[in-house]
């Protein structure tokens, strides 16, 4: 296979692709999925994978105890991303804590807090 590359109209010359899966062929998900195949091995809550989407799951009734353990998990996965060379998206559309309780408890407790290094990510609001 090989490649183009188009910077404002202006093409560069056919370079060679030696390595990569096609895309759209059934090897790339499998691929990936044997790639993330370890990553609920890195945290200690509950890990959902979806395609390339993953959800981190904890309950408790204190909701300093899932702060406390979300941050550490998530931050466990970020080092997971970083030593298995993937990245990870922190925008404000694609990273989001939600926090499910009843209405009574709901007053007590604002916002889900989860932070990645300096980052501090957004709660979804009632």
């Amino acid at each position: 296979r090989s490649f183009i590359v188009n910077v404002e109209n202006d093409y560069s010359d056919p370079g060679d692709l030696n390595c990569g899966v096609p895309q759209g062929s059934i090897l790339g998900p499998l691929l990936f999925l044997i790639y993330v195949n370890d990553m609920p091995q890195a945290i200690e809550c509950d890990l959902l994978l979806y395609a390339d989407d993953s959800v981190l799951l904890f309950t408790h009734k204190n909701v300093d105890v899932i702060n406390d353990q979300l941050n550490r998990d998530f931050n466990s996965l970020c080092e997971w991303f970083v030593d298995n060379k993937l990245s990870i998206h922190f925008g404000e559309d694609k990273t989001k804590c939600i926090l499910f309780t009843s209405k009574n408890k709901i007053k007590k407790w604002a916002i889900c807090l989860l932070i990645m290094e300096t980052s501090k990510l957004n709660s979804i609001q009632r």
